[in-house]
């Protein structure tokens, strides 16, 4: 989308955790299309607070199996407190259906999601703003998501499937404030750098989802193996495939450093590159065993 990069200085030391784990507890689809979720967009004192009544409405386009997708989805706050939020959402202007991927996010539109990526600078129906870019992956969807870094309401998001890509960008809103917040000007970045020479993890019980990100300022090989008895996967993203669907591509794994039950992979990686690894042990019989390792050798 043509987004300009900026980045600042590193992350404090205890931000810089060798790699960031995630334990990630997935739940059902809702039936409705009504969602009580923890959300902190608002921080007190902030010139931007969001009350009942408020509303943001998304324009969302994209493609399901290559068919066009265009039409809307409003976020209609019904309920507001500090700790939290009671959201309707409704969509229109569209006959199809919306592909499964996409449809249960764009109900999420306005939940943050995912690990920070970097700051970015892009072109809004408000003007220019200046957002923190996280990515999130959960099968089959992979989340790209653009927020302000003052007011954390989510600008844009982009989610791609197997069959399918559907970008939200807000358009509307009557929420006031977010006319002056993120301005290009805010003098806060993040550079996210995770970094460490290895990791070793063995198979938890209950069996859980962990996503791994890494970010190091210098060429490595990155080099990747499971050793879970049982059904596990270990799926990989890096900067190529992120880029990619960032620019309108359905989801896109990488094949190369990808392990799909016991096996190793490894992958040159260069500086400052993303590389996001989710390892999925969900499956693994109880009496399963093992682990996985992540090794880093610098070249």
């Amino acid at each position: 989308m043509g987004q300009e990069g900026s980045k600042g200085e590193d992350a404090t030391p205890s931000q810089i955790f060798a790699i960031v784990i995630v334990v990630i507890l997935f739940v059902g689809s809702f039936g409705a299309a009504l969602i009580f979720v923890n959300s902190s967009i608002a921080e007190p004192g902030s010139r931007f607070v969001l009350k009942t009544g408020d509303y943001f409405r998304y324009r969302v386009t994209g493609s399901n199996e290559s068919a066009p997708i265009s039409t809307f989805a409003q976020m209609n706050l019904t309920f507001y407190q500090s700790n939290g939020y009671l959201t309707t959402y409704s969509t229109g202007g569209y006959s199809g259906p919306l592909p499964q991927a996409a449809s249960k996010w764009i109900s999420y539109a306005l939940d943050r999601h995912g690990m920070v990526v970097d700051t970015e600078l892009i072109h809004t129906d408000f003007g220019a703003k200046k957002v923190t870019k996280t990515i999130f992956f959960e099968e089959p969807s992979f989340l790209i998501q653009y927020a302000g870094i003052e007011s954390e309401i989510v600008y844009r998001l982009d989610i791609s499937g197997p069959s399918c890509y559907v970008s939200l960008d807000l358009e509307e809103t009557n929420a006031t404030g977010i006319q002056v917040m993120d301005h290009p000007a805010y003098n806060k970045d993040l550079h996210a750098m995770y970094t460490t020479d290895n990791y070793i993890a063995t198979k938890s019980s209950p069996p859980v989802v962990a996503t791994i990100l890494v970010i190091r300022d210098e060429r490595f090989d990155l080099h990747l193996a499971t050793t879970l008895s049982g059904n596990v996967s270990l799926v990989a993203f890096t900067d190529d495939d992120i880029q990619a669907m960032t620019e309108g591509g359905y989801l896109r794994v990488n094949e190369t450093l990808s392990i799909n039950g016991l096996g190793e992979s490894s992958s040159i990686i260069e500086a400052d590159e993303v590389v996001l690894v989710q390892l999925d042990c969900t499956k693994v019989e109880a009496e399963g065993w093992g682990g996985i390792e992540l090794r880093i050798n610098p070249v």
